[in-house]
C-alpha cells in the first residue's frame, strides 16, 4: 500500500547519515540496506526540503500536495551538477500515485513529521524489499548543518557520522578525476563540514554516533554491531555481505555509465588495504596543502597532520588563494551552509538554474 496510517508511521523510526563527501556515507547505507527491517535511503533531501514552509504550521495547507509534486518532478526528471547523485537516481523510482498526485482528502492524518516519513516509504530501490521497514535510516551528508532542526521534528532521531581521514578523501577525489580547483574545494568543505561536527558532537553526545572510515574497513562486525546498538535494531549477518545484496542490482540495465561504476564499486567487499594508501600516492605537496587546510580539526578526529607547521607557508597560501577560498565559502553557504533555509520558491529557482537540488 503506497499510503500507510499514521499510527504504522509514527511507529516506524527515523534515523540519519550525514558525513563529508567520500568519507563512507553510502556504504554505510548500502549496509544497512542489506537488513531486512531497515530502509536506508539515498539522497533525496526531502525531509529539509519541505521543512521551512510546513514544520511549524498546525495544519498542513493543501498547497504541499503541489509543493510535493513540484519537487519530485525536480529531483528525477532534471540533470543534477553532481554526477553522482544523478547516477544513483537511475536506480531509484517512486510511487506516482503518492508523490504526484497526493489525496488531499488524506491530509487531516499527517503532520510535516509523518509526511516527510511517507514520501521516504513511497520510494523505491532496485532489489530492496521494503515491506517489513520499521527503521528508516535516511541519507543526506549536507544535513549536517541541520541536526538542530531534524532533531526539533524528530526529537528520537540519531544521526550516524561518517568520518574519514582527510588526506584519503584527497586521494579519491582525485582519483576520480577531479581538476586542481576542485579539489581545493573539496578539502575546504572537508574542513568547514568537520568543524561542524565536532561542534554538534559537544552538544549532542549521546544523538551522534562518529564511524571512521578507517575502522569500517578494518573491523566491520564490531562497528556494524555498533551501528546497530547506537539505532536500536538487531544485527544481521546479512550486513557483513551487503556487497553480495546488491551484484544482482549490477544487472540492471542501465545506459548511464557513471550508475554503472557506482554499482560494480558496491558490490565489491570492503577493501582495508586502502585505507593508507594516500601515503604512497599522495606527493609531499599534496599532503602538506591538506594538513595545512584541515589538520587543526583533523586531529580532533585522529587524523594528525605529518607535515610541520610554518605560519609564513600558511600566511603565503591563503594571500594567494583568497578569491578562490572566499567564492568557495560562498558557494558553499549558498548552495549547503544555509540552503534549506531559504524560501522553497528561491530554492526551486536556484535548482532551475544551477541545476542543484
Amino acid at each position: 500500500m503506497p499510503y500507510y496510517s499514521r499510527e504504522q508511521l509514527d511507529q516506524t523510526n527515523l534515523h540519519f547519515i550525514i558525513g563529508s563527501n567520500r568519507s563512507g556515507t553510502t556504504l554505510l547505507t548500502t549496509i544497512l540496506n542489506a537488513h531486512p527491517q531497515v530502509f536506508a535511503t539515498p539522497e533525496m533531501r526531502f525531509v529539509m526540503a519541505l521543512y521551512n514552509p510546513y514544520f511549524y504550521k498546525n495544519k498542513l495547507s493543501p498547497r504541499i500536495a503541489t509543493d510535493i509534486r513540484q519537487y519530485v518532478t525536480l529531483l528525477f526528471n532534471s540533470e543534477n551538477t553532481n554526477e553522482q547523485i544523478n547516477a544513483w537516481r537511475k536506480l531509484i523510482s517512486f510511487d506516482e500515485q503518492v508523490l504526484l498526485n497526493f489525496d488531499l482528502a488524506s491530509l487531516d492524518d499527517f503532520d510535516y513529521a509523518s509526511i516527510s516519513k511517507l514520501f521516504l516509504l513511497n520510494l523505491k530501490i532496485t532489489n530492496k524489499d521494503t515491506s517489513h521497514v520499521k527503521t528508516i535510516v535516511d541519507k543526506n551528508p549536507n544535513y549536517i548543518f541541520y541536526v538542530k532542526q531534524l532533531i526539533e521534528l524528530y526529537p528520537a532521531a540519531k544521526f550516524i557520522v561518517a568520518m574519514r581521514d582527510y588526506r584519503a578523501v584527497l586521494l579519491s577525489t582525485k582519483q576520480s578525476g577531479h581538476k586542481k580547483g576542485e579539489l581545493l574545494k573539496n578539502m575546504f568543505r572537508w574542513k568547514w563540514e568537520n568543524q561542524e561536527i565536532w561542534k554538534l558532537h559537544q552538544q549532542f553526545p549521546n544523538k551522534l554516533l562518529l564511524i571512521p572510515y578507517e575502522q569500517l574497513s578494518t573491523s566491520p562486525k564490531v562497528v556494524i554491531n555498533n551501528v546497530c546498538n547506537f539505532i536500536g535494531i538487531e544485527f544481521d549477518e546479512n550486513m557483513l555481505q551487503h556487497n553480495k545484496k546488491i551484484q544482482d542490482t549490477a544487472e540492471v540495465k542501465t545506459n548511464n555509465e557513471r550508475t554503472k561504476k557506482i554499482v560494480s564499486e558496491l558490490a565489491k567487499p570492503i577493501n582495508a588495504s586502502r585505507v593508507d594508501a594516500w601515503k604512497t600516492q599522495l606527493s609531499e605537496q599534496e599532503i602538506a596543502i591538506t594538513d595545512l587546510i584541515c589538520g587543526n580539526i583533523g586531529s580532533k578526529f585522529g587524523y594528525a597532520p605529518i607535515s610541520k607547521k610554518n605560519s609564513y607557508k600558511k600566511m603565503l597560501f591563503y594571500l594567494q588563494n583568497s578569491f578562490q577560498i572566499i567564492k568557495q565559502q560562498l558557494n558553499f553557504s549558498i548552495f549547503i551552509k544555509y540552503y534549506f533555509l531559504l524560501s522553497f520558491s528561491t530554492r526551486l529557482w536556484l535548482s532551475k538554474f544551477f541545476r542543484i537540488k
